[in-house]
């Protein structure tokens, strides 16, 4: 795998050069799709390359993209016929190999975070930026905080790992909005470390699990996130109990739980009360003598967790001085949410509700399991597909901890077959093989099971299925798996 090591970077781009162009190998990927809109915006020459081009799921992303006049091509080297970039831009997840490398001599090779640390730079210049990292809830906060801004018609500049709904346009698939407001917000991806590259004015530090590194390297690299962070945070404050003060002695920190739980410690907001009746939801804001009543638009108590974050920050931003608390509040009562973030697809004829989800580790996939049993009153059918070999391995533990403790003997877990989008691997475990695992390890061994095709889970299913249970399907990278949530509503 082509790797650069992305803290030495040091060689600067020159943004004002509006006839630059660039290649984006694997533009289909989330990152890579709205870096290709942000350019595009900007006003440069922008092609990309898939290996999943004409892949039906990927149609709407493809349409969007051309009608930005991004250029598109099979990642198959052919792009070299018509063009001659400037640059080549990869992520961490794209091999040595990889057709377009092989005709790309000569062309400089960028990686995909320093290319957006020279653009987010540049673009800084009058704008304040709010940068939200952790290990799960990047998008739905990121996006939480974009979409209230542009209700209060603050016209911000984002970039997010998720298809928000209320910015998907004719020509913006939803990940990208440009805007000519003050502020600019994005996610700081801690899966390559890429994100301690970046120094923002504002991070909101959600939450630390297991994900790509263990949780005491976790630390230390959020501990150098908020050493580069200019102004002030928002912090949970179980991550704060375990950060060294000298990392935000230097901010103005704002503290949330986002266990809904009672403040035992420092002034710092937690919310209680999370309540579901007829279909609303509710939650209290507490701060000391403070209490913020608040109708949730989403189900789940981490989203809870997500919207005090939210609100958190216009503590921290002392944005009253600007907007009204109950205006602020209003904005995020409309929330229309991201797509793939616990996504109500409908409700098949024997009254299932089915959903789709994003959750890929065992923090996010415990907080989708967690949302489900709130909401049913009959049994879960959580099916999950892994998004890669090497992810797998690294959170078995966790995940049967996270299945065993929120799934009853009723409820199913199901486990399909390893998401493989190409390249060099070991294709180890197997779905197959870890839900016997499971199985034999669990006081409750029949909700582990496994299929090898969509078919026999869609006949399962069908089968199986009652009147009041949910079905959510989870996983990350694959554009197929809405679809397969639509199929599955349609037949059982």
């Amino acid at each position: 795998m082509f790797k650069m090591d992305v803290l030495e970077y040091n060689k600067k781009i020159d943004l004002e050069n509006k006839s630059l162009s660039f290649h984006i190998v694997g533009v289909f990927g989330i990152g890579m799709s709205g870096l290709a809109q942000y350019l595009k915006w900007k006003g440069f020459e922008v092609s990309g390359s898939d290996r999943a081009l004409f892949l039906p799921e990927n149609k709407s992303l493809y349409d969007h993209l051309l009608k930005l006049g991004i250029k598109l091509y099979a990642q198959d080297g052919s792009y070299i016929k018509y063009s001659s970039p400037d640059y080549i831009v990869y992520s961490t997840a794209i091999e040595d190999g990889n057709p377009d490398y092989l005709v790309s001599e000569g062309i400089r090779r960028l990686h995909r975070a320093e290319l957006l640390i020279e653009l987010f730079e540049h673009g800084k210049k009058g704008r304040t930026s709010i940068a939200v990292a952790g290990t799960s809830g990047k998008t739905t906060v990121a996006s939480l905080i974009a979409e209230t801004f542009e209700r209060l018609k603050l016209d911000p500049v984002i970039i997010v790992g998720g298809f928000i709904k209320s910015f998907i346009t004719d020509m913006y698939p939803g990940n990208f909005k440009p805007g000519n407001g003050k502020w600019l917000i994005f996610e700081s991806d801690e899966s390559d470390k890429s994100l301690l590259r970046f120094f923002p004015d504002y991070t909101v530090l959600l939450n630390i699990g297991k994900d790509h590194y263990s949780i005491e390297e976790l630390i230390k690299v959020f501990e150098k996130f908020l050493l580069n962070t200019q102004k002030g945070a928002v912090i949970e404050k179980e991550i704060f109990k375990q950060l060294n003060p000298e990392v935000y002695s230097h901010l103005d920190v704002v503290l949330f739980s986002d266990r809904g739980e009672t403040n035992l410690d420092r002034n710092n907001w937690y919310f209680e009360n999370y309540k579901i009746k007829k279909g609303n939801i509710t939650v209290d804001f507490k701060k000391n003598d403070i209490c913020r009543h608040f109708n949730m638009p989403i189900p789940g108590k981490y989203n809870a967790g997500n919207f005090l974050a939210v609100q958190a920050l216009y503590d921290l931003l002392n944005m009253g001085k600007i907007v009204d608390i109950s205006d602020f509040l209003n904005s995020m009562t409309v929330f229309q949410g991201v797509q793939r973030r616990f996504e109500y697809i409908g409700k098949a004829l024997k009254d299932v509700d089915v959903y789709c989800d994003f959750a890929h580790n065992a923090n996010k996939i415990e907080g989708a399991l967690k949302c489900a049993k709130g909401l049913c009153s009959g049994k879960v059918f959580a099916v999950f597909q892994p998004h890669g070999f090497k992810p797998f391995r690294f959170m078995l533990n966790e995940l049967f901890s996270a299945v065993e403790k929120n799934l009853g003997k009723e409820d199913r877990f199901i486990l399909m077959p390893v998401y493989y989008s190409g390249g060099s691997c070991i294709p180890d475990p197997k779905s197959s093989d870890v839900a016997e695992e499971f199985a034999e390890k669990s006081e409750e061994p029949e909700k582990f099971i496994s299929f090898s095709t969509r078919n026999e889970l869609k006949r399962f299913l069908k089968d199986k299925t009652q009147c009041g249970d949910i079905v959510i399907i989870m996983g990350a990278r694959d554009n197929s798996l809405p679809g397969l949530a639509k199929e599955i509503l349609k037949e059982i």
